[in-house]
């Protein structure tokens, strides 16, 4: 076998030195690299708080704008809103005077139950439109 020859301490302390120089360099470049990483990171942050501060001062100004004020209505407009709010609580007030709920619709225990209730309130909600159109409650009964 052969003996491993001794290195000199020049070439020794070489590649200490070398060792030491290649950690150190290791290490600074790896916080600059974290250093870089931070400072993108807080351009990130900064930036979105500038919007969500926008985002709030444009609301902030949208909720101060005074409302527009309202067209203006004319006598026949006010007329004919005015009859058919009269119409639609006539038709209101009849279908409740109408439509009897069935016992045990206000309870479902089943879904089966609960389908047949809602499709016995469909027909007559079809049957009340069809009267109604008819004009048979026309007098508000």
């Amino acid at each position: 076998m052969a003996r491993r020859r001794s290195q000199s301490f020049q070439s020794w302390s070489l590649g200490l030195i070398s060792v030491i120089i290649t950690g150190l360099v290791m290490y600074y470049a790896r916080v600059a690299a974290i250093d870089y990483f931070a400072a993108r990171q807080m351009e990130r942050t900064q930036a979105a708080l500038e919007k969500i501060q926008q985002q709030a001062t444009r609301q902030q100004q949208q909720q101060f704008r005074p409302a527009p004020s309202p067209a203006p209505v004319d006598e026949y407009d006010a007329q004919v809103m005015k009859a058919a709010d009269e119409s639609q609580r006539q038709h209101d007030a009849a279908w409740e005077k109408y439509y009897q709920e069935p016992r045990g619709c206000n309870n479902w225990r089943t879904d089966q139950q609960m389908v047949e209730c809602l499709e016995y309130k469909s027909r007559a909600k079809r049957e009340f439109e069809q009267k109604w159109a008819a004009g048979e409650f026309a007098s508000g009964t």
